[in-house]
Order: C-alpha cells, then sequence, then structure tokens
C-alpha cells in the first residue's frame, strides 16, 4: 500500500465487520465478540468530577456504548467509575493495562483494578505503553508481564491480551514475537504522513491475522479538534473494531455518536481530496508522496521528512505555516510520543545528508501540495542532524 492508493480504506468490508446496534457493532477481529464502533477512553475522564464522570458514562452506556478503556496509571479514572461498572458490568467491555513490566508487578495492578471495579475479570488486559524494544524484551522474558498475562488469561480474569503503544517498529516486532489478540494504535490523518510504517505494515499485519485494531487518539490529541468529524470518519474507515474517544462532556458524546450512528466511510479518493484540503495539514505536512523526487544530490527528502515526523510530528518547522492547528495544541503535543532520540540515530544512517542540498529549488516546483520543501528540509535537519 502507498499513501495515494490507501487500499486499507474500505478494505475492511464493512458489512461483514459490523451488525446493528444503539450503536453500531463491530466485530473484534476474528472472534465472534462484538464491540461499540466508538467507546470511552479513561484518560480524558482523569479530571472530571466524580460526579461528572458517573453521569458520562452512566449516558454513555444507556446510548449503546459498551467499551469503556481505563488503567491503573490514569489518576483517580477507575475509582471514578467504579460504581457505574458495578452496576451494569454486563452491558460492558471492559478494558484495563499494565504500565508494569514484572509479572509481579502486573499480577499486583491486575488485582487492585479487579477490586477496585467488583469484577472477577476484564475483557481485555493491556500491556501499556510500550515504547522501546527493551520494554517489549521485558515482557517477553521470564518474570515478565506476560507470563502473569497467559496466567491470569487461564484463570479467566483477562479474556484477551493486548498491546498499546506509539512506535511502530516496536509494534511490528511485537507482534512477530507474541501471539496478541489485540492492539491500541494511534490512528489519524496527521499522524498517517508521521508514521507511515502503522498503516504500511502493522494495520495490513493485523489485517490478515485476524488481530482486533483499537484506534486511539483519533483526533490527533486535540490537533484535528476543528475537524473532528472528519477525523473520527476516516479512523472509523480502516480495519478497527473500536475507535476510543475522549470526550469530557455529553456533547462531545452526541457528536461521536452521530458520526458513529451515520456513518459514511472515507473512500480512496476522498482521502487524496482531503490530504489536499484539510486545513490542519496544509502546507507544514509532508504527505510523503514523493513527487518532489528525485533530489539531484540523491537526498531522500521522504525519508527526511518522515523521520522529522517522529521528531515532532512535523509541528515544529519555521518554514511553514499551521493557520488549521492551535498553537496550545502544537505546543501540548508535538513531542507527546518521545521520539527524537530515535529520529535523531536514524537520521545519522541517511546515506546523503541534507547538508548536500544545493538550493536547486526543484524539489519546490515540483511539491503537488505547495510545500516550502526547500526551507522545510534545513529546518527539519537542524532537529535531526542536531
Amino acid at each position: 500500500m502507498n499513501t495515494n492508493s490507501e487500499s486499507l480504506l474500505t478494505a475492511t468490508k464493512l458489512a461483514d465487520l459490523t451488525r446493528p446496534g444503539p450503536v453500531p457493532l463491530r466485530r473484534f477481529g476474528n472472534t465472534d465478540d462484538y464491540v461499540s464502533a466508538i467507546g470511552l477512553g479513561g484518560f480524558a475522564l482523569r479530571n472530571l468530577s466524580s460526579r461528572a464522570v458517573e453521569e458520562l458514562v452512566e449516558y454513555a452506556i444507556d446510548q449503546g456504548v459498551t467499551y469503556l478503556d481505563l488503567a491503573p496509571s490514569y489518576p483517580t479514572v477507575e475509582e471514578k467509575v467504579a460504581s457505574v461498572v458495578r452496576r451494569r458490568r454486563g452491558e460492558l467491555w471492559l478494558v484495563s493495562k499494565t504500565h508494569d513490566r514484572t509479572a509481579d508487578g502486573a499480577r499486583r495492578l491486575l488485582e487492585g483494578t479487579l477490586a477496585t471495579l467488583g469484577t472477577n475479570h476484564v475483557d481485555e488486559w493491556r500491556m501499556h505503553g510500550v515504547a522501546t524494544f527493551e520494554d517489549l524484551e521485558a515482557l517477553l522474558a521470564p518474570g515478565g508481564a506476560l507470563e502473569y498475562a497467559e496466567k491470569a488469561e487461564a484463570q479467566g480474569k483477562v479474556r484477551y491480551i493486548s498491546l498499546s503503544g506509539h512506535y511502530p517498529e516496536v509494534f511490528v516486532k511485537a507482534l512477530e514475537s507474541y501471539p496478541f489478540d489485540s492492539v491500541l494504535v494511534v490512528l489519524n490523518y496527521l499522524d498517517r504522513f508521521n508514521f507511515p510504517l502503522t498503516w504500511e505494515r502493522l494495520l495490513p499485519l493485523c489485517y490478515d491475522r485476524g488481530i482486533a485494531v483499537i484506534a486511539m487518539k483519533v483526533f490527533g490529541d486535540g490537533l484535528l479538534k476543528y475537524s473532528a468529524r472528519t477525523a473520527l470518519r476516516y479512523a472509523l474507515s480502516l480495519p478497527v473494531a473500536c475507535a476510543t474517544c475522549g470526550v469530557e462532556s455529553r456533547a462531545e458524546l452526541e457528536a461521536d455518536l452521530e458520526v458513529a450512528r451515520n456513518f459514511e466511510p472515507v473512500t480512496p479518493s476522498e482521502f487524496r481530496s482531503l490530504t489536499k484540503t484539510l486545513p490542519e495539514l496544509g502546507r507544514a505536512i509532508c504527505r510523503l508522496c514523493g513527487r518532489c523526487l528525485p533530489c539531484p544530490e540523491g537526498i531522500d527528502l521522504v525519508r527526511v521528512f518522515e523521520l522529522e515526523g517522529y521528531f515532532d510530528r512535523q509541528l515544529d518547522n519555521a518554514a511553514c505555516t499551521y493557520e488549521g492547528l492551535d498553537p496550545a495544541e502544537i505546543e501540548a503535543h508535538k513531542h507527546w510520543f518521545n521520539l527524537q532520540q530515535v529520529a535523531q540515530a536514524k537520521a545519522k544512517q541517511l546515506a546523503v545528508s541534507p547538508e548536500r542540498c544545493s538550493e536547486c529549488n526543484l524539489c519546490n516546483e515540483r511539491c503537488y501540495y505547495h510545500l516550502p520543501v526547500k526551507e522545510k528540509l534545513r529546518e527539519a535537519w537542524r532537529k535531526l542532524g542536531g
């Protein structure tokens, strides 16, 4: 698959994936279980009062939302939802996580979650925030969290074992190393052009193996808030079982429910049009299309901008303009994935340094999206080569 074909859009055969419900239900991977197409992401609930959380979660369940994604590392969230979960456990697909990489630490976290929520099992239990290959090795090692996860699964405390993180190379390695049942993955049309490996390798791998994909950060951590409906439509057009939405009010939930209930998939041709017109991409985000190549000096411009995406999601480049984004959101979330050192290490492996740029301006003339490619390259290399 490449940027232009977007072959995974509508490849899901939505008629086979979904079935009717107050919120349409989607099949959980290759299993016979179904979950609501949108779910509640617990992280967004952490700053709300206990009463506000209870009312919002109760209302979501009344409307047909079954998917509730929690974690003991989200301060006070499991405590705030506990009374609703205890009353309505049978209506929920309950998710929690472990951020501890050891078997004993993971056991304590799961036991704490079960006690807090008053239930004897969770439907999904995630290995949370697996950010590095060292994290993955710790999980897989004897005495690692996965060792206990398998015991918990055998004891009926966990139904499915999952994985979450932000670094696609680690995800791919993880799925090659262990038969995870599901993954929680960043899926939005901004980071489509920052972490292309997610679309080019990870999603096809999950699709082929029947691994359930749960979409997170579909609104780009708030970066896409002005085009929220389009962002959610895009995420739901990919082969996902559920898109977790961080909502803080009934109005936000209602907006997400409207998209799910009246869902119209984004087609490949529509996405090609959107990449040209979406204001958040504008004259800042390289779409990795390759029309600027070949560079006379042999510089791999596309790879440089992909690495800039790793560094700061292409959100801090003095040569670019960001009219479609909130400056406060940019500042808060440009380094959300903490991959600056990874980006710089990979930049050292480039066959031709961007310092070789001869200022010929061919890339600017060729860019379909009218980006200041030459100038953007210079600024990107100040970060990557620093």
